[in-house]
């Protein structure tokens, strides 16, 4: 690849807003990226800015939905608890409710778990 404002020149890299390649004397280094220009280099301080918010924006989802799965579980043992209570103490239909409940509870947990791994 050659430089886009030095011809016979080899490019070192490539900028990080407009993909051109650039040789040594054109390139300035921000320390995160390569950069051709200084429009260049606000695009790259804006992009890298965006990208560091919507990273911490995965984190704090991604607890969100850690604790969402575990509330989630825990309904899911409560209610078969229940069932089980329910068909130990009266021996009464009113159980198959809590074993359904806690079934769908544990279902939607799994799921849950791994639409978001």
């Amino acid at each position: 690849m050659q430089c886009y404002r030095h011809a016979p020149a080899i490019a070192v890299g490539v900028c990080a807003a407009c993909f051109k390649g650039v040789c040594p004397e054109c390139g300035e280094d921000l320390g995160f990226a390569l950069v051709c220009s200084p429009a260049c280099a606000d695009r790259s301080r804006q992009l890298r800015e965006v990208n560091e918010k919507a990273t911490t924006i995965l984190k704090q989802r991604r607890s969100t939905m850690r604790t969402a799965v575990l509330f989630t579980a825990i309904l899911g043992v409560a209610s078969l608890a229940g069932g089980g209570f329910f068909t130990w103490r009266y021996n009464d239909r009113f159980d198959l409710y809590f074993y359904a409940t806690g079934a769908a509870f544990f279902y939607f947990a799994i799921a849950t778990h791994r639409r978001n791994r």
